[in-house]
């Protein structure tokens, strides 16, 4: 089942303040790393009733998720359960409503789909993920990494049984819920992709040469665009000069913030070529740091 449902209202969860929100028929509230979703029983008809979500968090990013359905010791052939995130909260991406990804439940298991403007994709649950059914309702683990590094994410749940429309949604109305991951602030690689990034240049005799590194923080999933950024090499058996660089904001549509860290601008003699160039990156920012070494032969 994918439940696409358009616009829908975040119930307004004071994280700071930890206070408690009431929806239509739900009731939530945040402590810590975990909130916990209520929805009025016996108003699903022959669907699954879902009458609870718990989620919570730890600082390794692994997502808990219990969901509650007290009218089914196990699902029946023609139920359907699905949870539906917005990973980003960005309109932008996902479906036509900024929905990123199904969790689809059926008796036969949980399968994870990604969306992507029409396009959908069924995406391998990761290592770290597991599911299971059991007392009257579902336990299922995700890495953050499954839902493309979420900093928080906003759901709902619904529920249905035959084919059609859904018979069930938690909460009810159109109410939705944010769950924040708040992660503890580290840095971590991420992979440069052609055409979305500053790649590093090509290392040729007579040119200059740049490196390039971005890096995002664990906290908001963000990449990071604040800070320091130096870099230092080696050209054969001579040191470069350090050099001091800076990041480069870029905007790409359908795939949000790529900013990235460039730093170098050695320009290599001709008398280079057939040498081996090595060169280290490092980005700091909130007394952490990180870095990534290139080595090359200049051309």
């Amino acid at each position: 089942m994918h439940t696409r449902l358009p616009s829908r209202t975040v119930v307004g969860l004071a994280v700071a303040a930890c206070a408690t929100a009431v929806a239509t028929g739900a009731l939530a509230a945040v402590t810590a790393n975990s909130l916990t979703v209520t929805d009025a029983a016996d108003d699903a008809g022959p669907a699954p009733d879902i009458t609870g979500v718990s989620v919570s968090s730890d600082d390794q990013g692994l997502i808990r998720i219990r969901v509650e359905i007290p009218n089914r010791p196990a699902l029946l052939e023609d139920d359907d359960v699905v949870l539906v995130i917005d990973a980003d909260d960005d309109a932008t991406t996902g479906d036509e409503y900024g929905w990123d990804f199904d969790v689809n439940v059926d008796a036969t298991g949980a399968q994870l789909v990604r969306f992507d403007g029409g396009d959908a994709f069924r995406v391998p649950l990761g290592r770290r993920s597991s599911y299971q059914y059991a007392r009257n309702g579902f336990d299922l683990v995700l890495g953050r990494e499954d839902l493309g590094l979420t900093p928080g994410f906003e759901f709902y749940a619904a529920s249905r049984s035959g084919d059609g429309a859904p018979q069930e949604l938690a909460p009810n109305g159109d109410d939705t819920y944010w769950f924040p991951m708040r992660l503890p602030f580290e840095l971590f690689v991420s992979p440069l992709r052609s055409g979305f990034d500053l790649p590093d240049q090509v290392a040729r005799a007579g040119r200059s040469w740049s490196l390039a590194l971005r890096a995002v923080r664990a906290d908001t999933g963000m990449p990071l665009s604040e800070g320091t950024v130096r870099c230092s090499g080696r050209l054969g058996k001579k040191a470069l000069p350090q050099r001091t660089g800076r990041f480069f904001r870029i905007l790409v549509s359908g795939k949000g913030d790529r900013t990235t860290a460039m730093c170098g601008g050695w320009t290599l003699p001709k008398a280079a070529r057939g040498k081996q160039l090595r060169a280290t990156i490092t980005v700091s920012h909130g007394g952490k740091s990180l870095s990534r070494t290139v080595s090359t032969r200049v051309r």
